[in-house]
């Protein structure tokens, strides 16, 4: 429920238009903006760290579920 939206320049106007009877259909998202998921540090979850290390990729276990929160 909480995914991205990722638009291309005309998806992005569309947004933006100050219509209120938008298509999502004409939001597709484009081939060419395409994303890498990884998993990161939990340290992302608190205002008090802000440094690089938060977007390294870290090993997670396999016996845990991937959670967004």
């Amino acid at each position: 429920h909480r995914m991205p939206l990722l638009l291309d320049r005309h998806g992005l106007d569309v947004w933006l238009s100050d219509d209120a009877d938008i298509n999502f259909s004409d939001l597709a998202m484009s081939a060419d903006l395409l994303i890498d998921i990884h998993p990161v540090s939990n340290r992302v979850n608190s205002i008090r760290n802000n440094d690089s290390s938060l977007i390294d990729t870290i090993a997670i276990e396999e016996s845990k579920p991937l959670s967004l929160f």
